[in-house]
């Protein structure tokens, strides 16, 4: 810590320890107040409330359009692969629906893996 003196014109020392300390005109020490008045406060948080308020609403809406990509993605690289395994097996690759004709559940790629002509065996499961 930094500690300088220096002489007033009147004879009096006065320490400045980084801002911490004072010496009054009659030896006593005097610790400044530091912190934040409650005005400063209540700007901060009033401030700090707006842009929540004006960027919350966008954050939600990155996040569901980023939530609809990664599926749109996942859909995609499931077509990729099926595509890859029926070349690289010279058969037929499902790209099927978990629950029917709902698609909000997922998917799978299956493969004929035992060659009995249906895709319904656990065996022919390539991904879900």
């Amino acid at each position: 810590m930094d500690v300088h003196f220096k002489q007033k014109a009147y004879g009096h020392f006065k320490q400045e320890a980084r801002g911490h300390f004072k010496q009054e005109a009659r030896g006593r020490f005097k610790q400044e107040a530091r912190g934040f008045t409650l005005i400063e406060l209540l700007i901060t948080i009033s401030i700090v409330a707006i842009l929540l308020g004006v960027g919350l609403p966008s954050f939600v809406n990155f996040i569901d359009n980023n939530r609809v990509t990664s599926q749109a993605n996942d859909l995609v690289y499931s077509f990729h692969m099926a595509r890859s395994e029926a070349v690289k097996r010279g058969s037929e690759v499902r790209v099927v629906s978990i629950a029917g004709s709902d698609w909000d559940g997922g998917w799978r790629v299956i493969a004929d893996t035992n060659n009995d002509g249906d895709y319904t065996d656990t065996d022919d499961i390539l991904m879900q």
